[in-house]
């Protein structure tokens, strides 16, 4: 009930869609799989229960969660590094936090790339719209992107706590009213310390 698992190599826990691997956390374990200073962890086919922190520890590590089911669970990042990803998952009654990303230099394109990218997900099983939002940022300075996903709750599908804008286009918000998908997003129309979340070319479908 107060282990904790801390990568500073890597640790790949590889299950397949007919053999997944299981994790289940505990009400008191805060961070039972941190990622430290390059260290990677690769999921894929696992499912995640009651695991409040998946991925969080203070250092500069790469995280890859793909194919994965999540209850009642959150994948929280701190100082995450280029080439982390999200995608192909199932968030029931659960969420992202990502707070300050490490975005990645490419001298040939003279550009700075995200840091993580969160592509193609599936969030539903909040009970109430006050529940905490599906992805939450704070910090990321523009190192995030947000395509392609799901937003079936009723409540906050995105909040951005950052004074950098965030690419979130190509997104299903379960409806086509524009004003009901801007109800799901908190950015800088809601609070000027927000940074905006351009939600635009929104899917009209699943």
């Amino acid at each position: 009930y107060t282990s904790s698992v801390t990568v500073y190599g890597t640790l790949n826990i590889e299950g397949s869609e007919d053999n997944k691997v299981t994790i289940n956390g505990s009400d008191n374990g805060r961070f039972p799989f941190g990622v430290e200073t390059g260290g990677t962890i690769n999921a894929n086919y696992t499912n995640f229960y009651n695991v409040d922190s998946f991925g969080y520890m203070p250092g500069q590590g790469q995280l890859v969660v793909t194919n994965s089911y999540f209850e009642d669970s959150m994948i929280r990042t701190y100082m995450i590094t280029h080439g982390s990803n999200i995608s192909g998952n199932t968030f029931n009654n659960s969420s992202i936090f990502t707070w300050f990303t490490i975005k990645n230099y490419n001298s040939i394109l003279n550009l700075y790339e995200p840091a993580l990218t969160i592509n193609n997900n599936l969030f539903y099983g909040k009970q109430s719209s006050n529940s905490t939002e599906d992805i939450s940022l704070k910090d990321t300075r523009g190192g995030v992107t947000i395509n392609g996903n799901s937003f079936l709750n009723s409540g906050t599908a995105i909040i951005s706590r950052d004074w950098a804008g965030t690419n979130a286009q190509n997104n299903w918000f379960n409806t086509t009213n524009q004003v009901e998908i801007d109800n799901k997003i908190e950015d800088s129309s809601d609070d000027l310390s927000y940074g905006n979340v351009d939600y635009s070319n929104f899917l009209s479908e699943p």
